[in-house]
C-alpha cells in the first residue's frame, strides 16, 4: 500500500472516530436524557421535559356506588348529609289522570345511616331545594307544575319566609350570596330577596322571557330571546352589556362552587 492510500485511510479513521465521540457526547449531554430532550425547529431550540411526578388521579379509587331508591337529591348539606325530595306516603294521595300521586316533601338524609329528618312536609308539593353557600338557609319552592312560589327556611329554627308574591318558573332562582336569592319573574323582571323575605327589583329587562339568572360578584348574568342572548348587568354602573348570542342556547349546571353556564 503506497503512502497516499495510507494517508487517506488514516483521515477516514479520524473522521469516524470524531463522529463517534460527538454522538457519545450528545447522548450524555444534559440536554438529552430519558426525561429531557432538546429539539431544533424553525431555527429555535425547544426543550421537551417529561412530567415524572405521580398524578394525584392515580391515588383516587372508587370504593363503591350506593343507589338510593325513591328520592331525588337536590343539594349536599355536608359530607354525609343531603337534601332530598321524595313522596310522602304517610299522607293521602290525590288521583290525577287515574293515578294516585303523593305530595313531594323535603327531607335531610344521612347517607351512612339512611335516617331522614323532615324539612318541609305537607299536602302541597315542595322541591327545587338549594342550600345557601354557608349551608344555613334553604331556598325551595311550593310547586305547581312548571311554576312555584319561593321560600327561604332558616335551618337553625325551621322557620320559612316567602320570597315571591307571585309564581315564577320552577327551574329558576339561585343564591346570589349567603343572604340573598335572585330569580326572574314571569314578566322578565329580575328580583332579589333576602333571608327575611324582603324583595327588591334589580332590573326590568323589558323582555317577557328571562331565564338562567345567576349572580357572580358584581355582575348578574341572564339569558333572553329565542337566540339565547347572554347579557351581563353591572350592579355598580347599572349598565347592561350583551356578551353573546348563542344560536344553540345555554345550559346551566351546578358545581361545588355554584352555578355555571355552558353552551348547548
Amino acid at each position: 500500500m503506497n503512502s497516499n492510500k495510507r494517508l487517506r485511510l488514516r483521515k477516514t479513521g479520524m473522521i469516524l472516530l470524531c463522529s463517534a465521540v460527538l454522538l457519545s457526547m450528545a447522548a450524555c449531554s444534559p440536554e438529552n436524557t430519558g426525561t429531557r430532550q432538546t429539539v431544533e425547529k424553525s431555527g429555535q431550540k425547544i426543550t421537551v421535559i417529561d412530567n415524572t411526578s405521580e398524578s394525584v388521579y392515580t391515588k383516587l379509587k372508587l370504593e363503591g356506588i350506593d343507589k338510593i331508591e325513591g328520592v331525588r337529591g337536590t343539594d349536599f348539606a355536608g359530607e354525609d348529609t343531603i337534601v332530598v325530595d321524595k313522596e310522602n306516603r304517610n299522607l293521602s294521595p290525590q288521583t290525577v289522570e287515574g293515578q294516585d300521586r303523593y305530595p313531594h316533601n323535603l327531607y335531610l338524609r344521612t347517607l351512612s345511616s339512611g335516617n331522614e329528618t323532615p324539612l318541609q312536609e305537607g299536602e302541597k308539593n315542595y322541591g327545587a331545594a338549594q342550600l345557601s353557600p354557608d349551608k344555613k338557609q334553604l331556598f325551595y319552592k311550593e310547586l305547581y307544575d312548571a311554576t312555584g312560589l319561593g321560600f327561604i327556611m332558616n335551618l337553625a329554627t325551621g322557620v320559612s319566609v316567602k320570597v315571591s308574591d307571585a309564581e315564577f318558573r320552577s327551574e329558576e332562582g339561585s343564591w346570589a350570596d349567603n343572604e340573598h336569592v335572585i330569580y326572574p319573574d314571569m314578566e322578565g323582571t329580575i328580583v332579589k330577596a333576602d333571608v327575611n323575605g324582603k324583595q327588591e327589583t334589580v332590573l326590568k329587562t323589558g323582555v317577557p322571557y328571562v331565564h338562567e339568572v345567576v349572580q357572580t360578584g358584581g355582575r348578574i348574568l341572564y339569558v333572553t330571546g329565542e337566540d339565547s342572548q347572554l347579557s351581563a348587568y353591572d350592579t355598580e354602573t347599572k349598565q347592561t352589556k350583551v356578551l353573546k348570542k348563542m344560536c344553540c342556547g345555554l345550559f346551566r349546571h351546578r358545581t361545588a362552587a355554584g352555578w355555571r353556564l355552558s353552551n348547548g
